[in-house]
C-alpha cells in the first residue's frame, strides 16, 4: 500500500519524465523519505520535497519547464509548487556546483538554504517502488538524520521542526529489525532497548559520515545539549524531555563506537 495518492503519484511522473528527459538526477528527501521507510502514522505531510541535481544557472529555466507543465509557484515560496492536481512540492535545486559551494539561493527572493550533506542525497540513495511503472529514488533514514541535523545547525531557530522529526527517527528507527538485539546493542550496555534503535542510527549515520560530516554532527550536539539540559520536563512536540536527552546519548555512543563495531 503506498503512502502516496494516486494525484500525487501522476506528478511524480511528470516531473521525474522531465527530469529524465534532462539527464537530471531527482531525489525525494524530508518527511516523504521519513514515511517511506518508517512507520509513523502520526507523521503528516502535505509536501513533497525533491532534490534536483541542477545548478544556479538552471534554476529560473528548470522552473520555467515546471510552470510550462501548468504548475503554479506559491507566493513567497520560490521552492514550492502547486501541481494541476493540487500537489505541494518543494524542488530543491542542488547540482554539484551548488553543492560544493555549500548553499543554494534563490534569483528571485535572495533567500538561501544550506545543501551541507547534500553529497549523500545523490550518491547514497536507494531506488523504491512507489506504484505501478514507478520506481523513484529517495534518501533513506541515515542520510536523512543527518540532513535533518545540518539543517538544525545552520538555523537553530528557523529549524525547530527538524528537531522534532530527528527525535521521531531516533525512537523509530529499525524498530522491526533483529538489529535492535545484535551483540553491538548488547555490548553497548544501553540503559533501556528503547535506545537501541538510536544507537543503531548512530552506527548507521557512522558508516556514510565524511570528516565534514562529523564537524556537522558536532556542532549540532553541541548547539541542541543546552536546549534539552534547559528544556522542561515535558517539551519537544509534548514529549519526555530526558527520554531525548537518553536518545542522544544512544546515538552518540553509536557514532563514537562504529569503528568496534563492524
Amino acid at each position: 500500500m503506498t503512502i502516496f495518492t494516486p494525484a500525487q503519484l501522476e506528478d511524480l511522473r511528470e516531473i521525474q519524465a522531465l527530469c529524465q528527459a534532462k539527464g537530471t538526477d531527482i531525489v525525494i528527501i524530508g518527511a516523504m523519505a521519513y514515511r517511506l521507510f518508517i512507520h509513523d502514522v502520526d507523521r503528516e505531510t502535505r509536501d513533497i520535497d525533491l532534490a534536483v541535481a541542477i545548478n544556479h544557472e538552471d534554476i529560473e529555466p528548470f522552473y520555467g519547464l515546471l510552470a510550462g507543465l501548468g504548475w503554479e509557484r506559491v507566493r513567497r515560496h520560490e521552492q514550492r509548487w502547486l501541481t494541476t492536481r493540487g500537489t505541494l512540492m518543494d524542488v530543491l535545486p542542488s547540482g554539484v556546483a551548488l553543492r560544493s559551494r555549500g548553499r543554494v539561493e534563490w534569483p528571485q527572493s535572495g533567500l538561501s538554504m544550506s545543501l551541507a550533506g547534500f553529497d549523500h542525497v545523490f550518491r547514497d540513495s536507494v531506488t523504491v517502488a512507489l506504484g505501478p511503472e514507478l520506481q523513484c529514488k529517495v534518501v533513506p533514514p541515515p542520510v536523512l538524520a543527518l540532513l535533518k541535523m545540518a539543517a538544525y545547525a545552520d538555523d537553530p531557530y528557523g529549524r525547530a521542526k527538524d528537531l522534532v522529526d530527528l527525535r521521531r527517527l531516533l525512537g523509530r528507527y529499525e524498530r522491526e529489525s533483529d538489529r535492535l538485539f545484535s551483540d553491538a546493542v548488547f555490548e553497548a550496555a544501553l540503559p533501556d532497548i528503547e535506545f537501541a534503535g538510536a544507537f543503531v542510527l548512530g552506527l548507521d549515520v557512522s558508516a556514510i559520515a565524511t570528516s565534514d560530516d562529523r564537524d556537522i554532527i558536532a556542532r549540532f550536539l553541541t548547539q541542541v545539549q543546552p536546549q534539552i539540559d534547559d528544556a522542561p520536563a515535558s517539551d519537544l512536540d509534548g514529549q519526555d524531555t530526558a527520554q531525548f536527552q537518553q536518545q542522544i546519548a544512544a546515538f552518540r555512543q553509536g557514532l563514537d563506537g562504529a569503528d568496534t563495531h563492524p
